[in-house]
């Protein structure tokens, strides 16, 4: 095994979480055929961010830009307030977050095949 190599468990479930906002998707696929022949354990789950994570969580609360959600200045302001808000939660509460409408959208085409199992890690 090789250092970059991780050792899975019998009976893991991998879970992938991604945005469909890239221009390929050849490394994802490739990634998932290799998994898709793994003996050692039997589930693997797209969770798809469609298209992206601050898409998702605008589709998810009453905001209609995400910066609104922190007060950041710009998305690069956002991004870094994100990391390090410390009441995540409780902010998105405020602006009446719904885990319902998270990682539910239909990708891109490019995404065909690939079945978004958002509503799996909601159990």
């Amino acid at each position: 095994m090789s250092s970059r190599e991780q050792k899975i468990s019998s009976g893991t479930v991998i879970i992938f979480v991604f945005d469909t906002d890239t221009k390929e998707t050849d490394i994802l696929r490739e990634n998932l055929g290799i998994l898709s022949k793994g003996s050692r354990f039997n589930t693997v789950w797209c969770v798809m961010q469609v298209p992206n994570l601050e898409g998702e969580l605008v589709r998810a609360t009453s905001i209609h830009d995400i910066k609104k959600l922190l007060g950041s200045r710009s998305l690069k302001d956002f991004k870094e307030d994100f990391i390090k808000e410390k009441n995540l939660y409780r902010k998105l509460c405020e602006r009446e977050f719904s885990l319902d409408a998270m990682c539910e959208a239909k990708p891109r085409e490019k995404y065909d095949g690939i079945e978004n199992d958002g509503g799996r890690i909601k159990l």
